[in-house]
């Protein structure tokens, strides 16, 4: 589904250039395995980096600051194997030293944050969230997910989150939105 939804916007080099940095920002946010749908569909990430890559990305890397502890949601997404497999560079969140300080000057609530260093160096950003029901957002479909590239995305609950997620994509929107509706989670698992 991916190979021909990307062809028919005329392939991946139409977003990603020769020697391009690009970094991949699926949903790792939960430990759990791949059929309850709360992350990004493994093969949907195995396949962006491909396509990535013979585009002639010069390195693709994948990463999102995790809910849950981030070597499990890793491993038990499936997407850290998938992303390795393909040629991608795996790198964590969990540290607040890779997060630098920036400010969002168009923000109206969210008027500074710290954004994970990827997200600043990489020439290319694209943001692959999964498409499912969330206890806050009601829906969270692509820039809910910009959440995992922040330190502290609590200060977004507590400061009226549907303005937060406005406000970060004045600073900073993905070059190309993918979203996962393979398997759409209706509520939340157990």
């Amino acid at each position: 589904m991916f190979d021909t939804a990307i062809q028919s916007l005329g392939g991946m080099k139409n977003f990603v250039k020769k020697n391009q940095t690009v970094v991949i920002k699926p949903n790792i946010g939960w430990d759990t395995i791949p059929e309850r749908a709360a992350n990004t569909n493994p093969k949907l990430v195995a396949r962006i980096v491909k396509h990535c890559l013979d585009a002639g990305a010069k390195q693709v890397y994948v990463f999102d600051h995790t809910c849950d502890n981030w070597k499990s949601c890793y491993s038990n997404s499936g997407i850290e194997k998938a992303a390795k497999d393909s040629g991608a560079m795996v790198v964590p969140g969990n540290s607040e030293s890779y997060y630098q300080h920036v400010n969002i000057p168009n923000g109206k609530n969210l008027k500074e944050t710290t954004v994970h260093e990827l997200i600043l160096e990489s020439d290319v950003l694209i943001n692959v969230p999964v498409l499912k029901s969330h206890g806050g957002a009601g829906l969270t479909v692509s820039m809910k997910n910009l959440m995992g590239v922040v330190w502290d995305r609590r200060y977004w609950h507590r400061n009226d989150l549907h303005q937060c997620i406005a406000d970060y994509a004045t600073f900073r929107k993905p070059d190309l939105n993918i979203v996962d509706a393979y398997a759409v989670m209706k509520k939340k698992w157990s």
